[in-house]
């Protein structure tokens, strides 16, 4: 009886093993399968995500062939719309006008607002009677960053500078307009390996042409109608010359590109003085060395006659007489390099230091510089000179005009 219990307890025992054995494998099954659909889940969502990596992929690159293909390198900021607009010319305004009617001002003012846009729109300045960018007696143009203060006017950073060297046109014609053509022509060829400056544009001031004569004047119209010409401006803006503006409407006329605006005189311009002009270009050289509020320090420096080669354009005569015809003058030639010899005649006179290899280059290359004369010592041979830094001179060449400063 004893052991028909215990067989019967033990059957039960095995049986319940049997039990959680079965349920265990089944728990065991349940779980590989749920592990392995989550695997092949895994594996169909990764094949899933590189297929969607492979066709973006895919597409940026058909995307990139196409924005090459159509516009080669001008793709820039992610957007070839702006690089379009950017291998156009930008506007190039010519401002003129008798003196003192605001030319100067109206131009500063179209600068800021352009480099406020974010462009940077060259300046070119041609008044040689006050010069806004370098001193007097010069042509030049830099670039413009940012908004012109009214304080301490145009920032310079390494500007294009020509050295004419007088305040008036009428001083040498021939040199004033190659001086025009040679600076209008470096400036293309800057253009033409920078898209970005070619579409900001430029702004022209030009200086109140042929003081006292007026525009009606062949010669003075003649020197209006080539800076418009080398530059290829588009827009003339005329200050208040009704007349000026009706010139040159009609010699302009052939000219459909070009657009002829006439503008009132700006508003609190007053009439200087001849006698204020001449304080005027020497606050503007003594500003060139000494800096706005006296913030420079300028170096005097000595130098041997024989370190220096001064030159002068005009003068000598073209041709000798025995090539003339009979009964003809011989004339001045006005774009001839002419050596001078150093002497008391130099001081308190501007030279501009050329970066002319050659005094033939002496015309066709800008200036470094320029340095004042404050003492030529004849018998010792020495030239004592202030310069806006310490060290030798970029050159030897030197080239005087009839620019002159005494410093007080």
């Amino acid at each position: 009886m004893e052991k028909q219990r215990t067989e019967k307890i033990l059957k039960k025992i095995m049986e319940k093993k049997r039990t959680e054995k079965r349920r265990t494998e089944k728990i065991s099954k349940k779980n590989r399968k749920e592990n392995g659909e989550e695997q092949r889940s895994s594996r169909k969502n990764k094949k899933l995500k590189e297929k969607i990596e492979k066709r973006k992929k895919k597409r940026e690159i058909e995307r990139e062939i196409e924005h090459t293909w159509k516009f080669e390198n001008f793709r820039r900021d992610g957007g070839w719309w702006l690089e379009q607009i950017r291998q156009q010319q930008g506007p190039r305004v010519i401002v003129v006008g008798p003196t003192d009617c605001g030319k100067s001002a109206l131009s500063r003012m179209l600068l800021s607002w352009a480099a406020k846009q974010g462009w940077k729109p060259t300046f070119v300045d041609l008044d040689i009677g006050q010069g806004s960018i370098t001193v007097p007696g010069s042509i030049a143009a830099t670039p413009i960053e940012m908004p012109i203060d009214p304080v301490e006017g145009i920032p310079l950073e390494m500007p294009l500078v020509y050295f004419y060297g007088h305040t008036t046109p009428t001083a040498n014609v021939d040199l004033y307009k190659l001086a025009v053509k040679e600076l209008a022509q470096t400036l293309e060829k800057q253009f033409s390996g920078n898209s970005e400056s070619r579409a900001a544009g430029m702004v022209i001031n030009t200086m109140g042409w042929i003081e006292g004569v007026g525009y009606e004047n062949p010669f003075s119209l003649q020197l209006l109608l080539q800076a418009i010409d080398m530059f290829n401006a588009d827009v003339v803006l005329v200050l208040g010359q009704e007349k000026l503006c009706s010139m040159l409407k009609d010699v302009l006329k052939s000219k459909t590109k070009v657009d002829v605006v006439k503008l009132q005189k700006s508003g609190g311009v007053v009439s200087r003085t001849q006698k204020y002009r001449q304080k005027s270009r020497g606050y503007r050289i003594r500003e060139y060395f000494y800096g706005l509020a006296n913030d420079l320090s300028p170096h005097s420096n000595i130098a041997n006659f024989n370190d220096l080669s001064v030159y002068r354009i005009g003068g000598g005569p073209q041709a000798p007489r025995s090539a003339l015809p009979i009964g003809a003058e011989p004339a001045a030639d006005p774009t001839r390099v002419v050596p001078v010899n150093i002497s008391q005649d130099l001081l308190h006179g501007v030279l501009a230091v050329s970066f002319a290899k050659d005094p033939e280059d002496i015309i066709s290359s800008n200036v470094a510089g320029f340095i004042y004369v404050t003492d030529v010592d004849v018998q010792r041979r020495k030239l004592t000179y202030l310069a806006p830094s310490a060290g030798e001179l970029p050159s030897k060449i030197l080239i005087l005009g009839t620019l002159a400063w005494v410093e007080t």
